[in-house]
């Protein structure tokens, strides 16, 4: 009975052993014996290079991913941390330039995500995500310079609240307002200096009303009269 005892338990040491080893030895895709992704994992394109390469610990991504182009280029590095819920993400366009950098939650963007230019990586835009849709503020920026060139917000996808573009000096040129993805409200047009160029108002996405047009001397230039959008 001692001996038979002995003999299981060596032979579940090596079981152990084996499978160590045979994890640690370099070999990819593999399932356990519930069907779960563990260890190294590797998917191909069709000319045989690299699509994604990454690691699972029953059937949970962690540590980090890297994505390819079909060229062989890094597309894109995910970082996994304990949670492999969460994944810390950095994109890039095929010639090399970081094209994005943000948080994925559940495979899907949230919190704030920074995007590039693809000629000199200069930072374009920033947008806040909450299960992949734009949630909260938006920035825009004029390429190669830190300003603003469009400040919107969004809840849920959808434009609702202050609209503001810039000229390159940070200027006001328009100032709206959304609700619920559409145009409302009064909206005005400035000229470069600040001074009032065009002021009207929008109801459900069209012009509406009167509209007022200045000279660039504060003068009243002449009246506009639209109705729902048709100019009267």
């Amino acid at each position: 009975m001692k001996k038979f005892a002995r003999f299981m338990m060596i032979s579940a040491i090596a079981l152990i052993a084996a499978n160590t080893c045979f994890s640690q030895s370099g070999e990819m895709n593999q399932l356990d014996d519930k069907g779960r992704k563990q260890g190294a994992w590797q998917a191909k394109f069709p000319n045989g290079k690299t699509k994604y390469e990454g690691q699972f610990r029953d059937d949970k991504p962690f540590g980090v991913f890297k994505y390819y182009y079909m060229s062989g280029a890094i597309k894109a590095i995910n970082s996994f941390g304990n949670n492999s819920r969460i994944a810390l993400n950095k994109s890039y366009f095929e010639n090399g330039i970081l094209m994005a950098e943000g948080k994925y939650i559940d495979q899907k963007k949230d919190s704030i995500w920074r995007f590039y230019s693809d000629v000199d990586s200069v930072l374009l835009s920033e947008e806040s995500y909450t299960a992949d849709l734009r949630d909260g503020l938006v920035k825009n920026y004029y390429p190669g310079t830190e300003q603003l060139s469009e400040l919107i917000h969004y809840v849920k996808g959808i434009k609702e609240g202050e609209w503001v573009k810039y000229f390159e000096d940070g200027t006001i040129l328009l100032r709206g307002t959304y609700l619920h993805d559409v145009l409302v409200g009064d909206i005005i047009f400035n000229y470069p200096d600040g001074k009032l160029n065009i002021k009207g108002q929008y109801v459900n996405g069209y012009k509406d009303g009167k509209w007022l047009v200045y000279n660039p001397d504060g003068s009243l230039d002449h009246e506009e009269f639209y109705d729902m959008g048709a100019l009267r």
